[in-house]
């Protein structure tokens, strides 16, 4: 722990980087005794949050720059119309699209999201939340959760390895853009792309996939020995762990 605000401040010329969670300070004892709360995909492509929504999230959307006429018994608009069947959409007769949009998703998962980079600079980004708690080891949490988290949602309590097919671990890029199905390849939907406007989070993540009942939007992993990868870095009061401390203004 340092020992002082004015050792705080000097550290912020560091530039360390690492990797860090942003939150409400008041979900930072719960991160910290290792309760780790995951949203669908769905829940934020849908947030009330503009700042944290984003349609494409998990998804590809695609725009058509005329219109589409396909008719599978003539062959009329044959390219187009495998396009549209590679993204789950099918026509049995003649049909005539106008000034539509369309949109391929991954399959359920659940994601924790996080910031890597320099701390002053991506507190200055993350300006809404006064939490912040470092990720000390990347790897090693991303195997806690999956080798020993257990699940709590509702009455629903099941090691992870059970409830889940598998989990993803990685950065985030930010060239999710609407595609002309007209003019250009479908590209595959991923749940570590988004849109360029969120590029200074410096995302990463984890994903939870397939789970083997449906659950709800957001859902709660309990890890064991959270210290062994989480430290608080600022819980957002007055003292060595405020605002001033992540290199930002306090407001």
């Amino acid at each position: 722990m340092w020992g002082s605000l004015t050792l705080l401040v000097e550290w912020e010329k560091l530039e360390t980087i690492g990797a860090y969670k942003f939150l409400d300070p008041d979900h930072v004892p719960n991160l910290m005794a290792g309760h780790i709360r995951l949203g669908s995909l769905r829940h934020y492509r849908k947030v009330e949050d503009r700042k944290l929504r984003d349609e494409m999230e998990g998804a590809q959307n695609y725009f058509q720059s005329e219109k589409i006429t396909i008719d599978p018994r003539t062959g009329e608009g044959e390219p187009v119309r495998a396009k549209l069947a590679a993204i789950g959409i099918h026509a049995r007769g003649r049909t005539t699209f106008v000034n539509s949009s369309f949109e391929s998703q991954v399959g359920p998962m659940h994601i924790f999201s996080y910031s890597v980079g320099s701390l002053p600079k991506l507190a200055a980004q993350w300006t809404n939340y006064d939490g912040c708690v470092e990720i000390i080891d990347q790897e090693r949490f991303a195997q806690s959760v999956l080798e020993s988290g257990v699940l709590h949602s509702g009455p629903v309590i099941m090691p992870v390895r059970q409830m889940f097919r598998g989990i993803l671990h990685g950065a985030v890029s930010y060239d999710a853009i609407p595609l002309d199905i007209v003019r250009e390849e479908v590209s595959e939907p991923s749940p570590f792309r988004k849109g360029p406007a969120f590029s200074d989070e410096r995302e990463s993540r984890l994903a939870l996939q397939g789970p083997v009942i449906e659950l709800p939007d957001v859902i709660y992993v309990k890890i064991p020995n959270p210290n062994e990868v989480f430290q608080v870095v600022s819980s957002g009061l007055a003292g060595p762990y405020c605002r001033t401390s992540l290199g930002a203004p306090v407001s």
